[in-house]
């Protein structure tokens, strides 16, 4: 697995804080694959609690959602911006592996 914390059109990279987080949401998925789109939230929930605490996870999960969703948005309408550099700039990170 390659992951790569170039922002979009290779102009820099991104902050160290925000590396740390992907890294933390990888190993948890890698500890307990979520499967499905409600095992996936539960995960992301979980990250979010892990985060920013109860109090605030929930808040925090919906603007993960909300970003995702104007991602999602502005690849359906403007024909340049693909799902992929959509993908790769919601999550700060591209992954691919290698060998199949």
């Amino acid at each position: 697995m390659i992951v790569d914390f170039s922002a979009n059109y290779s102009r820099g990279h991104e902050l160290h804080e925000v590396s740390e987080k992907v890294i933390e949401l990888i190993d948890a998925y890698f500890a307990e694959p979520s499967f499905g789109l409600l095992n996936r939230m539960k995960l992301l929930r979980a990250m979010c609690a892990k985060w920013v605490g109860e109090e605030q996870a929930d808040a925090l999960l919906e603007a993960f959602y909300e970003m995702h969703d104007a991602f999602a948005y502005r690849a359906a309408t403007v024909p340049l911006c693909s799902t992929r550099t959509s993908t790769k700039r919601a999550t700060t990170t591209s992954i691919s592996t290698a060998g199949g």
